[in-house]
């Protein structure tokens, strides 16, 4: 029960936030930056367990990313046939998801 009132608060938390960012940058720079710090959170969660972890990865990094945007997001570019900015903006946000978890993971270890 425990676990699942942290999904909750956590949830909550990782929501609030991407539509913070859905509002302001919004855009593609909004998801990138949500999927970038939920990265980072997922990080920081192997370091956790039990409802700490459930808090931390479960609800507030599961609320917070958004990959189904990210793909209707490269989706759209290629439509418009920008393959260059889709292919960048695919790279981006695997770079950066990756640099900030492997950051997070070092600073805390």
């Amino acid at each position: 029960m425990i676990a699942l009132l942290a999904i909750g608060a956590g949830g909550f938390i990782g929501g609030a936030a991407r539509y913070l960012l859905s509002v302001w940058p919004g855009g593609r720079l909004g998801t990138w930056l949500a999927n970038t710090v939920a990265c980072a959170l997922l990080g920081a969660a192997v370091l956790v367990s039990g409802p700490m972890y459930a808090l931390v990865a479960v609800g507030c990094a599961g609320a917070l990313s958004t990959w189904s945007t990210l793909a209707a997001e490269i989706g759209g570019l290629l439509v418009e046939r920008r393959w260059l900015r889709a292919a960048g903006y695919t790279i981006a946000t695997i770079v950066a998801g990756w640099t900030a978890l492997m950051v997070l993971v070092s600073a805390l270890t």
